[in-house]
């Protein structure tokens, strides 16, 4: 799984203290018990993973942002901190409390603002879910009724799913673009 990461284009960045670490101890405070593969991607990506590349997946479900081929994108994993200024993990669990409670943990961004989120309870959990973070999401320990598209049935089956993305962008109805910064 993580060997996959850095093909990907994502640096390790450990955590010294391993599961001891403060922010560790602080995020399961959070959440109660967290699958194991998701420590060991704390552990290993403790600032979180981006990458090089524009990452895609094909998820179980086709999310309302999909593709035509069914394929949603992946911008990066949270981490317990970031160097980078990008948003940590607490920073994502405190935006979207109010909609996601403490069933779902956010864990990665896909495009416009969505969220790829953790489960943490009831029969799902440990399966990645991605959110449309415009729609209401509903749903109780047993399923998911709307606002959730199931990505994978675990991290481990999750990152397996991501891929470079290998189509060139679309820019036939492009006349020219000038970058003034």
């Amino acid at each position: 799984m993580l060997k996959k990461l850095e093909k990907l284009g994502a640096a390790l960045s450990k955590l010294s203290n391993g599961v001891d670490d403060p922010l560790f101890k602080k995020l399961k405070n959070y959440s109660g018990a967290l699958p194991s593969e998701y420590c060991d991607f704390l552990v290993n990506f403790s600032q979180g993973a981006e990458f090089d590349s524009l990452i895609v997946y094909k998820g179980v479900e086709a999310s309302p942002w999909a593709s035509k081929d069914g394929y949603d994108s992946l911008e990066y994993f949270y981490g317990l901190s970031n160097s980078e200024g990008e948003g940590d993990v607490f920073e994502f669990i405190e935006m979207y409390k109010d909609d996601l409670g403490s069933q779902w943990l956010p864990i990665a961004s896909s495009d416009g603002g969505n969220q790829i989120c953790l489960c943490l309870t009831g029969k799902m959990v440990g399966q990645i879910w991605f959110w449309d973070h415009e729609a209401d999401p509903l749903y109780d320990e047993n399923q998911v009724i709307s606002g959730l598209s199931l990505a994978a049935y675990d991290l481990k089956d999750f990152i397996f799913r991501l891929e470079i993305d290998k189509e060139e962008p679309d820019i036939s109805g492009v006349k020219k673009v000038v970058l003034d910064f």
